[in-house]
């Protein structure tokens, strides 16, 4: 896994902004995939016919985003993205 001890964090300083924030994000949603199989298979051992809940399932509702998780508007949230990027290059190119 990307940022586990096996790895250094040079690799992802090196790469470009947006391919190491792509690799970040992939790398989180490996992980957060990992912790849910971990939580499906402590509660595999409990269920049965009436209470089965497949693992794509379970994902899916672990992960559903409730319809009023963001007040912020598109662009709202596309500035923030932007200035949020501004700042990552920013202290790139200060060396911080």
């Amino acid at each position: 896994m990307l940022l586990t001890r096996y790895y250094s964090p040079q690799f992802v300083l090196d790469l470009s902004l947006d391919t190491g924030i792509e690799m970040i994000s992939k790398a989180a949603v490996e992980h957060r995939k990992e912790r849910l199989w971990d939580m499906w298979i402590a509660r595999y051992a409990k269920m049965n016919r009436d209470n089965f809940i497949s693992f794509d399932d379970f994902m899916k509702q672990a992960t559903a985003t409730p319809a009023t998780a963001s007040t912020k508007t598109a662009q709202e949230i596309l500035d923030d993205a932007e200035w949020i990027q501004h700042a990552l290059r920013e202290a790139h190119l200060k060396g911080g």
